[in-house]
């Protein structure tokens, strides 16, 4: 949720910054009158993930695909807090080795948590979380096209791409820590 506000104030706070055509990162890019800002909340994103994924492996994982899914949002947060230490070039047209490495990294936190889903879909067979196995794979899914056009869009809507290609790990996220919230009796006994 953070995230998303943060998208929409910071996004607003920059003159011309359009959410459908511009990236993400390019609120951090250096020179960003918003970068600080939008670093630091790479970091939050990231340590909040990479926490979830450490609480999953600790507490709730119970196979190996349960246990692998959790190591893959720990890298999936890992990187997020990444693209913050390593934000791009102005406008994100990267050519310094900050820029490079944040090119190189960039899609790394939404790769790590499509292999998180499939991995729980994997996981939960068989066990009370299995009624939620469609969902899973239908947000991993949804992430791969999303991912998968944003990677071969530079155009218009390459950000409005981007967001969902983001957007949809997030919400698994989001709704897998509210189902353990609401079931956290049952699935502690699993």
């Amino acid at each position: 949720m953070l995230f998303a506000i943060s998208l929409v104030v910071l996004g607003a706070a920059v003159p011309g910054y359009d959410h459908a055509s511009n990236a993400i990162s390019e609120l951090g890019a250096k020179g960003s009158p918003v970068a600080a800002v939008m670093n630091s909340v790479f970091f939050m994103l990231g340590l909040s993930i990479a926490g979830f994924g450490a609480g999953l492996f600790r507490n709730v994982a119970k196979n190996h695909a349960d246990k692998a899914g959790a190591v893959a949002l720990v890298l999936s947060g890992a990187f997020t807090f990444l693209l913050g230490v390593f934000p791009c070039d102005p406008a994100c047209i990267n050519a310094s080795d900050t820029g490079l490495t944040h090119n190189a990294i960039n899609m790394m936190p939404v790769i790590f948590g499509i292999i998180a889903m499939f991995l729980f879909y994997a996981g939960i067979k068989g066990s009370e979380l299995g009624k939620y196995r469609f969902y899973l794979l239908l947000s991993a899914l949804l992430s791969v096209i999303f991912g998968y056009l944003y990677l071969t869009n530079s155009g218009a809507l390459a950000g409005l791409l981007q967001r969902l290609a983001v957007f949809v790990p997030l919400a698994a996220m989001v709704a897998g820590s509210l189902i353990l919230l609401k079931e956290h009796g049952k699935i502690i006994k699993r």
